[in-house]
């Protein structure tokens, strides 16, 4: 049962407080019936705030989860329908947001993209002051959201993989790997065809010194083709995120578990939709190459039998779940005496300790790449408490979870 138009109403306005962003409620006829903005400025980009979120309330979108809209126009949108025993009622809309500063550069060319002759100064004022809101807290505010309409709990990873997967690829970028694939087959792509399948092999067969061998002067974005023509830093998100759509293939191809592949290509894809400057998108995907490389070799390095494999791939798809010997007894028919020595003997640990070396090195990933605290870390992973989070990072690692996250932040 949905809420009521008072709650409704009411949760529109704590979100617009909690995230200090603008938040509109469109009814079945895409009518706007609230909006709590603050001091958000009207967009000069369009006529009026009904034209703007006019796209939002299409049936296109009226899905069971909420949907992230990353515009050519710079802007940032989450739409949420809203349905009650099947019929649509309405749709919330959070945004628009930013995810960080927008250069001013990037303001220009969109002018200069969209041939704009009037209204600059208005135009540079409306980006200055649009609301930043980082992708992760669009997706926190997103998830947040559907839990109050909806009583509906969702993790973000789940959260992306859904827009990625199911949206249409004329309305998200997610699915731009199609469009470059039929760019190929047109022979409209920029690059050698010859070198994008060897940079492509490289990461199936697993061979990282090989790739980067070959990246090391391959401009891989610049000049590749259009994917969004009313911008150039979205055609180079798109592309980006199309390279690592089709590395996950590949890596999937390779051997590397799809569990762990499409975790990678979340956490990459979300760090590519948060950048701002084309050498930044294209030193990540370049990253992002070399990782999905670096884990297919890890996976290939292990010769093992196909009772063990078929162990090793259970565990890496299940880092998440509650893992036990006995899990792998009923995948193996083995007995747990038997099974046991088998594994330390092909693999030359333990399988406790296989399972321990597994769940740090994703740990390390999260720590990384997601927005979870590192306490939230450690109990997804099923660490009992913290302090054995932390004693079992150490001792693999050399450091404490919070070294570990002080180190990558130095980097940056």
């Amino acid at each position: 049962m949905v809420p009521s138009m008072t709650d409704l109403q009411y949760i529109s306005s704590l979100l617009h407080e909690i995230f200090q962003i603008p938040v509109f409620y469109l009814n079945a006829r895409g009518k706007i019936e609230w909006g709590y903005t603050g001091e958000w400025i009207d967009s000069p980009l369009y006529t009026s705030r009904e034209a703007m979120l006019a796209p939002f309330s299409d049936s296109v979108y009226r899905l069971a989860f909420p949907v992230l809209h990353n515009m050519d126009t710079l802007e940032n949108f989450c739409s949420i329908a809203i349905e009650e025993e099947g019929n649509y009622q309405g749709t919330l809309v959070l945004g628009p947001t930013a995810y960080s500063k927008i250069p001013g550069e990037l303001i220009n060319g969109l002018i200069n993209d969209r041939w704009i002759k009037s209204n600059k100064e208005e135009i540079i004022t409306y980006y200055r002051n649009l609301p930043l809101l980082s992708s992760m807290n669009l997706s926190k505010a997103a998830r947040l959201a559907l839990f109050m309409i909806n009583k509906e709990q969702m993790d973000s990873t789940l959260l992306l993989h859904l827009n990625r997967k199911t949206l249409d690829s004329s309305t998200e970028a997610a699915n731009s790997a199609q469009i470059l694939s039929e760019r190929r087959l047109n022979s409209n792509f920029h690059h050698s065809r010859d070198l994008e399948e060897r940079l492509f092999l490289a990461i199936k067969e697993g061979q990282p010194e090989l790739l980067m061998s070959m990246l090391q002067n391959t401009p891989f974005i610049t000049g590749t083709g259009i994917l969004a023509k009313k911008s150039e830093i979205r055609n180079q998100k798109n592309l980006a995120i199309a390279g690592v759509t089709l590395a996950t293939r590949y890596a999937m191809d390779g051997g590397m578990p799809s569990e762990s592949a499409y975790t990678m290509s979340d956490m990459y894809i979300q760090t590519i939709e948060e950048l701002t400057a084309t050498s930044e998108i294209n030193a990540t995907l370049r990253k992002s190459f070399c990782d999905f490389s670096e884990r297919v070799r890890s996976n290939k390095t292990n010769i093992y039998s196909k009772p063990i494999k078929k162990c090793v791939s259970h565990i890496f798809n299940h880092l998440y779940d509650d893992l036990s010997l006995s899990d792998l007894v009923e995948l193996t028919d083995y007995s747990p005496a038997y099974l046991s020595t088998l594994f330390k003997k092909e693999v030359g640990i333990s399988f406790s300790e296989y399972v321990m070396k597994a769940r740090i090195e994703e740990a390390k990933y999260l720590i990384n790449y997601s927005d979870h605290p590192l306490s939230k870390v450690g109990t997804l992973l099923n660490f009992h408490d913290q302090s054995h989070f932390i004693k079992a990072f150490k001792k693999l690692t050399g450091i404490t979870p919070k070294q570990f996250q002080m180190l990558r932040t130095a980097k940056i």
